[in-house]
């Protein structure tokens, strides 16, 4: 009986155990790098500074003003995978709409780009007029919902106070029929 009690006992406490979430899991899916403009209109000639957040740590991003490819350049981020920026437009970047694109390693160490919505200016020394219109940003992928996970916890320690109530009857009949043949 104390064999069937101890298998009992083994077999939640394995399976409660086995169900138990990882500490140090990351969430899936992983957050996607993320970057913003100082500002979103510059004049040719001009820098306009890149902040990012969860790329790979201590790795390096590069900055590419794309309609014609320009590298302006490329930094390290930290140890968090962060870094801010600085990159001066050329002077002799046409005016219109730019992509500035930074290229890097995710937290993954997958190539990503982040591609970020930039209106170049001519360089006239005068701040030019807005329109109450903002050009669109970049924007991160949406993330998939969470599915699954928490309901094996519960079952793992379903499965386990299962055990331990068929060890407590089995002790508790042994007694039954020891006291009986008494």
């Amino acid at each position: 009986m104390r064999k069937l009690i101890t298998i009992g006992l083994a077999a939640g406490l394995l399976l409660t155990l086995m169900t138990l979430p990882a500490a140090a899991q990351d969430a899936y899916p992983p957050a996607a790098p993320e970057c913003t403009l100082s500002d979103s209109v510059v004049e040719a000639g001009d820098a306009v500074t890149v902040s990012c957040v969860t790329w790979a740590a201590n790795t390096p991003v590069t900055g590419t003003l794309f309609s014609t490819p320009v590298v302006l350049g490329t930094t390290v981020t930290d140890a968090q995978g962060r870094l801010t920026e600085g990159f001066t437009i050329p002077a002799s970047t046409a005016p219109g709409p730019h992509t500035l694109r930074m290229s890097g390693l995710n937290r993954q160490n997958v190539q990503t780009n982040v591609d970020l919505a930039l209106e170049v200016v001519a360089a006239t020394g005068v701040t030019p007029p807005t329109t109450g219109v903002t050009p669109p940003r970049a924007v991160p992928a949406p993330r998939l919902p969470r599915t699954g996970g928490d309901a094996l916890l519960a079952l793992g320690l379903a499965a386990g106070l299962l055990a331990a109530g068929g060890g407590a009857l089995g002790v508790a009949r042994r007694r039954n029929q020891a006291e009986l043949s008494a």
